[in-house]
């Protein structure tokens, strides 16, 4: 059995945010976390998306550990990396609560709830997923 994904803890004005590693449409999801500060104005990409059912989660790799996220947001990483492949493109930074954000941890998802404006406020772009379409 492999061991969980361990977050290590944010220092001052440091937020989580990720990388979705190229792949074929049928790979497997994998993604590479790190810590960024701000007001070092990276660019990168938030996304809003809708939670749906906590209890359906799917699994993807975060720095090389098995990690579950909503499946909504699975479905929204799948098409930005379908996005990225068709485009050739690679290395676009993401933020998106489920991983950026410890849930376990009470006082750091209390913290980075509040910084959210300013996470919104400083992406490149915001990009809200309100789900595959229907067929």
């Amino acid at each position: 059995m492999t061991a969980p994904f361990v977050y290590q803890p944010l220092a001052g004005s440091e937020t989580r945010l990720f990388s979705i590693e190229p792949g074929k449409v049928d790979d497997p999801l994998r993604v590479q976390l790190r810590h960024i500060r701000l007001e070092t104005t990276p660019t990168y990409h938030a996304l809003s998306y809708v939670w749906g059912d906590s209890n359906d989660k799917v699994q993807i790799s975060v720095n090389d550990v098995p990690f579950s996220i909503p499946r909504n947001l699975y479905n929204a990483l799948g098409q930005l990396r379908e996005i990225l492949i068709a485009k050739k493109e690679e290395g676009f930074l993401f933020w998106a609560d489920s991983i950026s954000i410890n849930q376990q941890d009470e006082a750091e998802k209390s913290r980075e709830v509040l910084r959210m404006g300013e996470i919104y406020q400083s992406a490149y772009q915001v990009t809200g997923w309100l789900g595959m379409a229907e067929d």
